[in-house]
C-alpha cells in the first residue's frame, strides 16, 4: 500500500492511521535509538511513515539516503535491517543491516561535493565504547573524527578487551574510549596503539586532538 502510486491509494492513505501509533516497546525502543545516535552525529533526517522497501524480509527500521542537489530523483541509497532473514534460509541467527544504491549516483555526488579521496587509507582510529550512553558519546566523537580520518566503531556490544583486539588487528593508529565512568566525567581516554600510553581529554576536544596526533606522526 505503501509502495502504490495510484491516486485512489494516496487518498485512503491521508486518511489511514499511522504506522508509529502501531509499534510494539521493541521496536519504538529501537527507532527511538536510531534517531538517537543521527541526533548526536548530526545527521539531519525526519521520520516518513509511509517509507517502503520493495522486499518484505526488512524488520524495524528501513531507511533512505537523499541529496538535494540530485533533485527530483534525490535518493541515493536505501535499505534497513533484516535480523531473520539469514536464519529463515536455513543459518544462524544473525543480526544484519543493508543498503543498495547506484555507484555511479554516490560517485558523481561525493566528486561534486569535492570530498572524493585521493586514496584508501587504513582504519586510523577505532572508537571503543562500553555502556549505552556511551556508545552515543562514542558515535558523536566517531562523526567528528571521519571528516579527515578512517574510523571504525564497534557495533556489538561486545567486552573493552575484544574491541581493543579487534583495533589491533585493523591496525588502527589510536583507540578513542569511552565507558561509563568517562561519560559521568565528560572525557574520553585516548590510546596510542603502538606505545600503549593513555591520556584523557574532555569529549568535545577528542577529535581535534586525535586529529593533530593523526597529522604530526
Amino acid at each position: 500500500m505503501f509502495d502504490c502510486k495510484n491516486p485512489a491509494c494516496l487518498e485512503a492513505l491521508r486518511s489511514a492511521p499511522g504506522i508509529l501509533g502501531s509499534l510494539c516497546d521493541e521496536c519504538r525502543e529501537h527507532l527511538e535509538r536510531v534517531q538517537a545516535y543521527l541526533g548526536r552525529m548530526g545527521v539531519p533526517y525526519r521520520v516518513d511513515e509511509s517509507l517502503a522497501r520493495g522486499l518484505d524480509y526488512y524488520t524495524k527500521t528501513v531507511f533512505e539516503v537523499h541529496h538535494a542537489g540530485l533533485g527530483a530523483q534525490s535518493a541515493l541509497c536505501g535499505g534497513g535491517r533484516y535480523d531473520q532473514l539469514v536464519e529463515e534460509i536455513g543459518g544462524d541467527p544473525t543480526p544484519a543491516c543493508g543498503v543498495s544504491g547506484g555507484v555511479e549516483r554516490l560517485l558523481a555526488t561525493v566528486e561534486g561535493e569535492g570530498a572524493l579521496p585521493a586514496s584508501q587509507p587504513g582504519t586510523a582510529v577505532a572508537v571503543v565504547w562500553m555502556g549505552a550512553e556511551a556508545a552515543l558519546v562514542g558515535a558523536s566523537i566517531a562523526a567528528a573524527l571521519r571528516e579527515s580520518a578512517a574510523v571504525e566503531m564497534d557495533c556489538q556490544e561486545r567486552s573493552l578487551k575484544a574491541q581493543l583486539r579487534d583495533a589491533a588487528r585493523l591496525g588502527a593508529r589510536f583507540a578513542v574510549i569511552v565507558g561509563e565512568d568517562e561519560v559521568a566525567r565528560g572525557v574520553a581516554v585516548v590510546k596510542d596503539m603502538a606505545t600503549g600510553e593513555q591520556q584523557e581529554f574532555p569529549a568535545g576536544a577528542v577529535a581535534g586532538e586525535v586529529g593533530r596526533r593523526l597529522a604530526t606522526s
